[in-house]
Order: C-alpha cells, then sequence, then structure tokens
C-alpha cells in the first residue's frame, strides 16, 4: 500500500502496479509505502524489491503532479491493455485499417481477437450484400482503430473489445 501526499492509502497492488504508477508519476523514491505481509512501512526507495524500479533510465522525464492520484481499474487483470502515454501511433493504427486487411488497426492496438472476428464478419457480410457492407465496414474499423489508438497513446487503460 502506498500513502499519497493527501493521506489517503491506495492498494494494495501488486509490483506491475506500482511499476505502472512510478512511470506514470504517481509513485516516487520518497512515497511512503507499507508492506502488507509485514507491515513495515518505509519510503518506496527504501524496499528492496522497488529498489530496481527507481533505477530504471526514463525516456522522458517525469514530472509530479500532486493532483494526480493512483487509480484502480474497475477492468479485471487479464482483459486490460494499457501502454505508456505517448507510445501509440495513431496514424499507424488507422493506416493498418484502411490500406491492409480489415482489423490490422485493431492486431495493432492489442485487440487481436476482435481484430479478426471484424475480418471474418466483414468478409461474410461482403458475400451476403455482394460488397455493399464494405462501405460501412471498412470505415468503421478504421474509426474504432483511431479512437482506440488515441486512448492507448494517452496511457488510457482498455479491454479487449472495447469500441470507439
Amino acid at each position: 500500500m502506498i500513502l499519497a501526499h493527501d493521506g489517503v492509502e491506495y492498494g494494495p497492488v501488486d509490483f506491475k502496479t506500482l511499476h505502472a504508477w512510478a512511470m506514470q508519476g504517481r509513485v516516487f523514491p520518497n512515497t511512503p509505502v507499507r508492506e502488507l505481509e509485514s507491515g513495515l512501512q518505509c519510503r518506496a526507495a527504501e524496499m528492496p524489491s522497488l529498489q530496481p524500479l527507481f533505477n530504471l533510465p526514463q525516456i522522458q522525464p517525469v514530472v509530479y503532479n500532486p493532483t494526480v492520484q493512483p487509480y484502480f481499474s474497475q477492468v479485471p487483470a487479464r482483459n486490460i491493455i494499457q501502454k505508456p502515454p505517448g507510445t501509440h501511433s495513431v496514424a499507424v493504427a488507422i493506416l493498418l485499417s484502411l490500406f491492409c486487411f480489415l482489423g490490422f488497426g485493431q492486431i495493432y492496438n492489442r485487440q487481436a481477437i476482435k481484430g479478426v472476428v471484424i475480418l471474418l464478419s466483414a468478409m461474410v457480410l461482403a458475400v451476403f450484400t455482394m460488397g455493399i457492407s464494405i462501405l460501412i465496414t471498412y470505415p468503421l474499423a478504421a474509426i474504432d482503430a483511431g479512437l482506440i489508438a488515441g486512448r492507448l497513446n494517452r496511457g488510457e487503460v482498455i479491454t479487449e473489445w472495447q469500441w470507439f
């Protein structure tokens, strides 16, 4: 558990979540941390399991923002997708969706099953509508890929089946 600057405890969380919070500027070496098993309270940088976390080179400096607090996703951990802010390209997702097969933008966004379902359903619909359904499925797939990529680029948490 961590103790935020406003005196509120957040947690319990696992090491992966602490790592993500540190990369987002929510946990710092001086952040008070309390281990659940032992009840030990110290600074985050003093805990042996967290020391490597603060020795990692950072791509860009993290600016402390006292209004940003750690948060908990209400989505089950196995279905979530999240990337560090600024590391995902919206343009690549849209271009893959428009100029490659339908669903490739979703696959780029790490929604592989959704991408395959879009591809297969577009093919089936095209057969039954003599290709007219492509006028709907291509733009919708590209818009979805672009909007989801935008969310990933902002560091938001999405699910495997999230749309738009």
